[in-house]
């Protein structure tokens, strides 16, 4: 079957929400903090990991249960999780610079790196498993073997803290972005910086690519919104440049249709760009990441960790179309 249209979707939206079929239906997961650096889904969205002060909770998005706990390791604030595709293995990063490989089913912890010298502010996962890559305050990047648990990489390029790091679905480039504005390209399995790419003026908060890893949008405290087009490293192009929302943007994400595009704001507002409309919504306090959730490809959820609410999660009928 075909996936539907955004078109679709959006009309579908509108009919709904007009018809009073779609009711108001924002809820929060419980955590003992406020204020949540960062989340994560499982690959199939059946799960939701959340960086809780000093601990990881996941949850089972649906029924809203908590199937696991990972505490005793980290003796400062969590800041960054990533979960590996195959929700085997779950990586967390605290203030202190320490870094916990964990087992996502049992919840025990399998390594430990002091991987920085600051705090650790991004990590991820290579889609195929096979790298772990994290960044830090310290202006450093570190691409770990995930199998030997050895750092294999560290990249300095940055001059200024490295906020967030992203790999390339099906590809073998990483993206990184850091406070003195530069998007940087690498190869992975080459070890080498590929590119650094120019437009924005000030710190790069966050990145994201689409599924099918041809597409780069970088945003931050400049409010542009930079699509790049990498699927030629000879000639990588920018798509369009555009300053959204007010204050710092702070979080971007793609929808499986790789168009429709979720803007979070440090000023509490939270976008979303459909290719033939948009719709905001505030949450009234300062957004750190915000992520889309769909079961069925046909209904949009936003799932929202604040700096001072928590994680919300708001259904498209709470959110105004402009």
């Amino acid at each position: 079957m075909q996936k539907p249209t955004t078109r679709f979707l959006f009309s579908l939206f509108i009919f709904l929400f007009t018809a009073g079929v779609l009711t108001a239906s924002t809820f929060r997961f419980p955590t003992d903090s406020k204020i949540i650096y960062d989340m994560r889904f499982s690959s199939g969205g059946e799960a939701l990991a959340i960086a809780d002060g000093k601990t990881i909770k996941v949850y089972s998005f649906q029924s809203r249960n908590l199937l696991n706990e990972f505490s005793g390791v980290h003796d400062t604030q969590v800041m960054t999780i990533a979960l590996s595709a195959d929700s085997t293995l779950l990586a967390s990063g605290d203030r202190s610079g320490l870094l916990v490989l964990w087992d996502l089913q049992t919840g025990e912890p399998l390594h430990q790196w002091q991987a920085h010298e600051d705090i650790i502010l991004s990590a991820d996962f290579s889609h195929d498993g096979e790298h772990l890559g994290t960044t830090g305050a310290d202006n450093k990047v570190h691409l770990f073997d995930v199998a030997s648990r050895e750092n294999i990489a560290t990249f300095t390029d940055h001059t200024e803290d490295v906020t967030v790091i992203r790999f390339q679905p099906g590809g073998t480039l990483m993206a990184t972005g850091g406070g003195d504005s530069k998007v940087i390209l690498y190869d992975r399995d080459q070890r080498v910086m590929v590119q650094e790419l120019i437009r924005h003026t000030d710190w790069v908060r966050d990145l994201a690519f689409t599924s099918d890893g041809n597409i780069l949008t970088t945003t931050g405290d400049d409010r542009l919104v930079v699509s790049w087009n990498i699927a030629n490293l000879q000639n990588i192009r920018t798509r369009s440049a555009v300053k959204m929302l007010s204050g710092w943007n702070t979080s971007v994400d793609f929808f499986h249709d790789n168009q429709t595009l979720l803007l979070g704001s440090i000023n509490g507002r939270i976008h979303i760009q459909t290719s033939v409309g948009k719709m905001t919504h505030k949450v009234r306090k300062p957004v750190n990441k915000a992520l889309f959730w769909s079961n069925d490809g046909m209904t949009l959820h936003v799932v929202v960790a604040t700096r001072g609410r928590g994680i919300l999660v708001i259904s498209a009928s709470d959110m105004k179309i402009n």
